[in-house]
């Protein structure tokens, strides 16, 4: 499992099979680029080829398994500070980007010049 992520132990060794899987179909052109994802890239003016060194090489954000895909989330790797996300599910044999976002201040905070981290909710 690659060390530059974030997750806490128990997460990272739930999901390292999966994190692994994904960078593999990126670094073997097996990542699909969703329509929606197409589009947000565009509007950001994301490029592409940063989207696919995030997944690469990115910092591993988070692992979404709430829907019917775990999803993957990493961070930009392209730039200082980072400026965006990337979201990939996991399919049988591919990888599909879903969305790039931006870090929206009220739910990240920046506590370096590379790494964003979600806001703690206090409860």
């Amino acid at each position: 499992m690659p060390s530059n992520s974030i997750l806490p132990e128990p997460v990272k060794n739930k999901y390292s099979q999966e994190i692994i899987f994904i960078r593999n179909c990126a670094k073997s052109n097996q990542i699909k680029i969703s329509d929606h994802c197409n589009r947000k890239i565009s509007k950001r003016k994301i490029r592409l080829s940063d989207v696919y060194e995030s997944i690469r090489n990115g910092v591993v954000m988070e692992v979404q398994d709430f829907e019917r895909d775990v999803k993957v989330l990493f961070q930009d790797c392209a730039n200082k500070p980072p400026n965006f996300f990337v979201a990939v599910a996991i399919k049988s044999t591919f990888g599909l980007c879903v969305t790039v976002y931006l870090p929206d201040p009220e739910k990240w905070v920046l506590e370096s010049s590379d790494q964003w981290r979600r806001k703690k909710v206090n409860v």
